[in-house]
């Protein structure tokens, strides 16, 4: 396809072509119907930020399909990552694991005392490794490891 404003991607036929393009990279990089369709509206969005005069192409649309998608597949394997360090505690519950285990984990997090919120986040949020909040925090690598069982035990809670 040749170059057009943002406006006639968005409003003309365009937008079963751009479901597609979702639909297949989303497919290319595993990422589920549903955060397929995740994709598809973060897509329009990126569309709609980029400006209603700026001329783009399918190969611009593709690209930032993959970008997005590769942030989607980042974000679910962040949240299967949390609710595995978390445990069964959370994930007994009929909840998709990648989503609302997500919300309950930011929950309880919000309720730990401010330097277990703060490990919190720069470790399962933000994906520091503890290699990396050793650096952060001036601390030892037992050190980091005594705040994140502290953490995980704390976002568990208490257990039957």
């Amino acid at each position: 396809m040749f170059e057009q404003p943002v406006v006639e991607w968005l409003e003309s036929d365009c937008l079963p072509y751009l479901r597609r393009v979702a639909r297949r990279v989303a497919f290319a990089h595993g990422i589920s119907d549903a955060d397929g369709a995740d994709l598809y509206q973060e897509l329009c969005l990126a569309l709609w930020k980029a400006g209603p005069d700026r001329r783009v192409n399918a190969t611009w649309i593709f690209h930032t399909a993959s970008h997005l998608a590769v942030d989607i597949f980042k974000r679910c394997r962040r949240a299967q990552r949390i609710s595995a360090a978390v445990g069964a505690e959370l994930t007994r519950f009929p909840v998709s694991p990648t989503r609302e285990t997500l919300l309950l984990v930011r929950a309880r997090a919000g309720q730990l005392p401010r330097p277990l919120r703060r490990f919190y986040r720069l470790r399962f949020e933000e994906g520091y490794t503890q290699r990396e909040l050793m650096q952060t925090a001036h601390m030892t690598r037992g050190g980091v490891r005594e705040i994140e069982r502290k953490c995980l035990k704390r976002l568990a809670g208490p257990r039957a």
